[in-house]
């Protein structure tokens, strides 16, 4: 029954696997066909316990926080086990796995493109949906550090096994087309996407980008009424929040002196939740009464965020508050 609490990572990674031995015909959406090598059950198991030690996991009721020291550690010997013993798809668990802890630590963006790469590099031994996600993630990485040769590189690998392009890449494209000075095809991609936004006050960061960066080459082109136009449009979107969303949140103890002498109150923390889901530079922002303030702070910084993501890649989220209410029932 344990193993089932961690298939949030574990479905991901092991992703077009029906049984840990398996072969499967997978469909592409180009209609094409790749028939993977199965996942022997001593690798699959090996997935599942790292996955175990990469996340926070609810057990009896309580959440356990992730060793990622040990997480490293295993996945480096299945890494080296793999170098003689494993067919492409079990290879490949170990970069993916290596992708998801270097987000959830927070490292830089170039150790998870370096795996990502790993992983594209084992096609067709992997499941298309992986390779494509691979692909859309290292995409977005090399947008992110101005590398625009592996950009387009990795845009036209994507367009070559997937007829299906979402927005987020149709994005990518038109910025792709615009630093190589082809406006004109930028635009067309661009208002592809925006002509279903029309009429809509409120509209997601994305879209907030697309119109952003039609704005950019409207400038660029010197064609002041459209930019004008396209300024007058911005200024009346509102750009829909985005949720990040707890995974633990600890009530903090009431303070022994402050139970005995019946003392209420309240303290509002701040901080900011990491690309990890840790929070970090936990701090006060008001309590009234210090009595309060230290049982706050220590429960603050054991909470847990699921991570927030911005076009595919996990974001640190600043000055986030937290009130805690100190109550004592009659």
């Amino acid at each position: 029954m344990k193993r089932f609490i961690f298939i949030g990572i574990a479905s991901l990674l092991l992703a077009g696997c029906v049984t840990p031995t398996n072969t499967k015909n997978y469909s592409s959406p180009t209609n094409k066909h790749r028939t993977l090598p199965g996942i022997r059950k001593n690798v699959f198991d090996q997935v599942i316990e790292i996955s175990r030690h990469m996340e926070p996991v609810k057990i009896a009721g309580s959440y356990s926080e992730p060793n990622y020291d040990l997480a490293i550690t295993k996945i480096e010997e299945l890494e080296k086990y793999c170098l003689e013993n494993c067919n492409n798809y079990e290879k490949s668990q170990a970069y993916r796995l290596y992708t998801h802890l270097y987000r959830y630590m927070g490292l830089h963006e170039e150790e998870v493109r370096i795996n990502l790469d790993k992983i594209i590099a084992l096609s067709p031994d992997i499941p298309l949906r992986i390779e494509i996600d691979s692909i859309s993630s290292a995409a977005k990485i090399s947008h992110k550090l101005n590398k625009f040769d592996e950009l387009k590189s990795y845009l036209a690998r994507y367009r070559e096994i997937s007829s299906i392009i979402p927005a987020d890449i149709i994005y990518l494209i038109a910025l792709s087309y615009h630093h190589e000075g082809l406006n004109d095809l930028a635009l067309r991609r661009l208002d592809g996407v925006l002509m279903h936004s029309k009429d809509r006050d409120e509209v997601t960061a994305l879209t907030h980008s697309f119109y952003e960066l039609k704005l950019t080459i409207l400038d660029s082109l010197e064609l002041k009424s459209e930019a004008k136009i396209m300024r007058n449009i911005l200024s009346g979107l509102t750009i829909k929040e985005h949720t990040y969303l707890p995974i633990v949140k600890t009530a903090p103890r009431y303070p022994r002196d402050a139970a005995t002498n019946r003392i209420t109150g309240y303290c509002t923390i701040i901080y900011d939740v990491l690309k990890s889901g840790k929070t970090n530079d936990v701090r006060v922002d008001d309590c009234p009464n210090e009595i309060f303030l230290e049982a706050s702070l220590l429960s603050a910084s054991k909470f847990w965020y699921k991570p927030t993501y911005k076009d595919g890649l996990p974001v640190i989220v600043k000055d986030v508050k937290n009130r805690f209410t100190f109550e004592i029932a009659d």
